[in-house]
């Protein structure tokens, strides 16, 4: 199967947060991973330095099933000449997980863009080629491959100076174009307060929704907002074009929420949390 790096720098940058699959579990409590947008460039974890802790009952393999079939790391330092990299993973917050997983999801799209578009002139250049021809000349290609496909003058700018422009347009309308989706969480939401009790469920709700004020919005969008079904259960919605993106940002929402409510004595759960749905047509 080919592969290639998605990036064209061929290791990644010290303090850069990557993300990796274990390969193997050496000895001394080393562990091996591949970085997972570097090629499966190979480097060891030292077990101590995952954050994880080992109980007595409990192997090196069970805690690592815990973090995922990929989970996110520091790259400390770098040996440029051998090729060797220091990882870590102790400082890695939930937020950098996402972020890393969400990074890697959009990189695979670009890939697959890649791939197919190689298919295609196989005969005329090899893969690394289209990635340096194609994807490497953009400071964000998921972010700017998606958006050609609603900025005709932009796609034609970008595709101006490309052989192939024609297979290029057709498999990036195909794999970038955005439908709509709606990003949702219904919650209960209850306060122990019978008078202020209401209050402070505005306010949390007034006060989660600051995060939401420097979304951009594109078209077919709408920002999120929160309506009453029956009390106790409330809805926040949106609707998005980046399905993964949105629920990033919904779950960010809940979670403030939550702290505001509990913060003043109430309390906001979901049974459900963060899901996604079809937009309805008007």
């Amino acid at each position: 199967m080919q592969k290639c790096r998605f990036y064209q720098r061929t290791l990644p940058a010290e303090n850069e947060i990557v993300l990796v699959r274990v390969v193997s579990i050496e000895a001394n409590s080393l562990i091996k991973v591949a970085l997972v947008e570097y090629e499966d460039l190979e480097a060891m974890l030292p077990f101590a330095s995952t954050g994880l802790q080992c109980g007595k009952h409990d192997t090196i393999q069970s805690k690592l099933n815990t973090l995922g079939k990929q989970f996110a790391v520091l790259v400390s330092r770098i040996d440029p000449i051998n090729g060797f990299l220091d990882i870590d993973r102790r400082s890695i917050s939930d937020l950098d997980q996402t972020n890393a997983v969400n990074r890697y999801s959009h990189n695979q799209v670009v890939a697959s863009f890649a791939m197919s578009l190689w298919k295609r002139l196989e005969s005329e250049m090899s893969l690394e080629d289209v990635y340096a021809k194609y994807i490497w000349i953009l400071q964000d290609p998921f972010e700017e491959l998606t958006n050609f496909t609603e900025d005709v003058a932009a796609m034609e700018k970008y595709l101006s100076a490309l052989p192939h422009a024609e297979d290029a347009r057709q498999l990036i309308q195909a794999r970038f174009k955005q439908n709509a989706c709606s990003v949702y969480v219904e919650m209960k939401m209850t306060s122990s307060y019978s008078v202020l009790g209401v209050e402070i469920i505005k306010n949390a709700v007034q006060t989660a929704l600051e995060i939401t004020k420097d979304w951009v919005i594109g078209a077919e969008e709408k920002a999120l907002s929160v309506v009453v079904i029956s009390p106790p259960v409330y809805k926040a919605e949106m609707i998005t074009k980046n399905k993964k993106d949105g629920m990033t940002k919904m779950k960010l929402f809940f979670d403030t929420l939550k702290k505001e409510m509990e913060k003043h004595g109430g309390k906001c759960s979901s049974e459900q949390g963060v899901v996604t749905g079809e937009t309805k047509k008007e």
